[in-house]
């Protein structure tokens, strides 16, 4: 398993009230989170998350096979919130994935992985889940 190098997540607009933030994590541990919308937290913000949680994402994402995955889960509707990740390994592989929700086409094993990386990259406590 390789270490992650970096990994961007976003959680785009829609009609709704959904969050809508973008986020940064490097291999050095920093993240860097932009609160746009809906979130707790809106504005600039900065922390250090361990090597311990850094390794816990990149096994989550090898666990889920975030590599093997398609490019993008589209929805029935062009008006649902998405969540677009990027990731890159240390030994040079990378993907990003775009995913649009909605009731009948939401990819639940990226749903679960999107959400395991707020919760490992203290995320969560920003956007108010």
């Amino acid at each position: 398993m390789h270490r992650l190098k970096k990994l961007r997540i976003q959680r785009t607009p829609s009609l709704g009230s959904s969050p809508v933030y973008e986020a940064e994590i490097k291999d050095s541990g920093e993240v860097h989170y932009h609160g746009i919308d809906f979130v707790e937290k809106r504005g600039k913000h900065r922390w250090l998350v361990s090597y311990g949680q850094l390794a816990l994402m990149a096994h989550a994402l090898h666990k889920a096979g975030y590599l093997e995955m398609d490019d993008r889960y589209d929805a029935l509707i062009d008006d649902c919130p998405s969540c677009i990740t990027s990731v890159e390994f240390s030994n040079g592989a990378s993907k990003t994935i775009t995913h649009l929700y909605s009731e009948e086409s939401t990819f639940e094993p990226l749903y679960q992985l999107e959400r395991t990386i707020e919760k490992i990259s203290e995320i969560s406590k920003y956007i108010g889940e």
